[in-house]
């Protein structure tokens, strides 16, 4: 059986053999140029996002729009006899115009196919931009991690439990920590293979030793998700979060306060030609709050090109 850090190994390989021979694949309909071991697949992503209102300011006040390039590699590698064991790695970087560049790497392993599903991952990110946990965006450097297991009731059916946790180093306030975490599950049904739709809710908090700054928060979502049309795969999900501050101090600014939030996100994949494949993705977030000046409204469109390594 092989391990993790086989994928690990085969990267760099992965990366020129895909650069150099994706346009002669698809010009000339070769795969075997890029033949690589079949357990080995993934993907090389590039492109830009636009984030308009990045920091989430009132609409009756000044608004800057930022503008960010992504570079992000993924591999992933089927372990054991059936492959349903599969171990993943990811790397990214993003650059945000006037913030400087931001790198994070994640590792996992998930279960798929069966009664009994589960993915588990651990993350780091340097320098990343946050935007749900105080009014406005703050960078960071974030260790975290997430966890979700899935039974299978019947076919169409699924059962979810999903876990988030992570811990922030804030960079505008040096040496201030802040860990925020989720739990809840869902449900999923798929009334055919292409087609899935997924209900879930989840209650969680932030932990910080500021007490003017924390609060409990419960989020619900539902998405659909569809790859009926070929060549094309479809995300839609509507989140809505409400955040109630927990703070007694009846002079602070959060005394009694809730912020409810609503968000729109849309994702769109083209499989052009050979191993190509073209990115479309777009939000939109409304926030309403008790606390005067605290409400906003920002959007964010992105465009990336992916190609697919070999294998599988």
């Amino acid at each position: 059986m092989r391990t993790c850090p086989t994928a690990a190994l085969v990267l760099l390989q992965i990366v020129v053999v895909s650069f150099l021979a994706a346009p002669e694949a698809s010009a000339q309909n070769r795969p075997e140029v890029m033949a690589l071991p079949p357990e080995i697949t993934g993907y090389i992503r590039m492109g830009g996002i636009y984030h308009e209102n990045f920091f989430q300011l009132p609409d009756d006040g000044p608004r800057k729009d930022v503008v960010a390039g992504v570079l992000e590699l993924r591999v992933e590698e089927r372990l054991g006899r059936n492959g349903a064991l599969r171990a993943y790695t990811r790397a990214d970087v993003f650059h945000f115009r006037h913030l400087g560049s931001s790198p994070g790497a994640l590792v996992g392993v998930r279960r798929t196919g069966g009664v009994n599903q589960f993915d588990i991952a651990v993350t780091g990110q340097w320098n990343r931009p946050r935007f749900d946990i105080d009014d406005d965006p703050q960078q960071a450097n974030v260790i975290g991690g997430t966890a979700s297991y899935t039974l299978r009731v019947i076919r169409p059916l699924e059962l979810m439990v999903l876990g988030e946790y992570s811990r922030q180093w804030l960079k505008q306030n040096v040496g201030v920590r802040s860990a925020t975490y989720d739990v809840g599950g869902a449900v999923q049904y798929r009334p055919i293979r292409r087609l899935s739709t997924e209900v879930g809710v989840l209650k969680g908090g932030r932990d910080i030793a500021d007490t003017n700054q924390l609060y409990l928060n419960e989020t619900s979502y539902v998405a659909l998700r569809t790859s009926i049309i070929p060549r094309t795969y479809v995300s839609l999900r509507y989140r809505t979060r409400v955040r109630d501050y927990t703070t007694d101090d009846a002079r602070s600014s959060n005394f009694r306060r809730q912020d409810r939030r609503e968000q729109v996100t849309a994702y769109l994949d083209l499989t052009l030609w050979g191993n190509l494949v073209w990115n479309l993705s777009a939000g939109l977030e409304e926030a309403e709050s008790t606390k005067r000046g605290s409400g906003f409204r920002s959007r964010q469109f992105g465009t990336t090109f992916s190609v697919m390594l070999p294998g599988g």
